[in-house]
């Protein structure tokens, strides 16, 4: 799955999720669950990390430990890519929880730092 409407006002906005496949983020060794992810009010996608190693898969039947709400597929992006602290967004509205939320927020924070240190490398 490589793109997720960001609204239902335009659909042509997308998350390029190429670049999760497989990744392992170091904050998640040996943990494993699965994170919803609802944009607009559609279940859009969810993480599925195993063993630390994160894949983005299609939204399905499948039990999530927890779901993140988001408004926009650019929250999404923008979380992911480092540029948007998950508190933040949270206080501005952008982001909010359902489910457990110690599972959403290591999952979150794990993709969070992941970015964050792989931007550091590239400065």
């Amino acid at each position: 799955m490589d793109t997720t409407p960001s609204s239902s006002s335009d659909k042509s906005a997308t998350v390029d999720t190429a670049a999760l496949a497989g990744t392992v983020i170091p904050d998640l060794a040996g943990y494993s669950g699965r994170l919803g992810i609802e944009i607009a009010g559609q279940m859009a996608a969810a993480f599925q990390v195993t063993q630390g190693r994160v894949e983005l898969t299609a939204a399905t039947d499948q039990p999530l430990d927890a779901v993140i709400v988001l408004r926009t597929a650019d929250d999404l992006r923008q979380i992911i890519g480092g540029q948007l602290n998950a508190v933040v967004a949270a206080l501005q509205a952008r982001l909010a929880l359902r489910g457990n939320g110690a599972v959403a927020i290591k999952v979150i924070r794990g993709l969070h730092a992941s970015a964050v240190a792989a931007a550091r490398k590239e400065a």
